[in-house]
């Protein structure tokens, strides 16, 4: 079972699109900003299917690797 649940990951992405920064959402949740960013590139890449948890080992071809490291250098995000 994932540690936080879909729907507050949900909660998350949502007041994160009213304007909310991941460092103002990690406060209040008291959620790793890092973790924020994550599940916002995971909905930005994917949708609402990339906020849950898979239940098998992914494995990620290079050129997804590629283009996750692409969206965190134009987004400014860290890793």
């Amino acid at each position: 079972m994932s540690k936080y649940s879909y729907d507050l990951k949900l909660e998350i992405i949502r007041r994160y699109e009213e304007g909310f920064g991941a460092i103002i959402l990690s406060k209040e949740f008291n959620i790793s900003h890092d973790t924020i960013n994550n599940w916002i590139m995971a909905y930005n890449l994917y949708g609402e299917v990339g906020l849950k948890k898979s239940l098998s080992k992914t494995r990620y071809s290079g050129e997804f690797k590629l283009s996750v490291l692409k969206y965190r250098i134009n987004n400014e995000t860290s890793g």
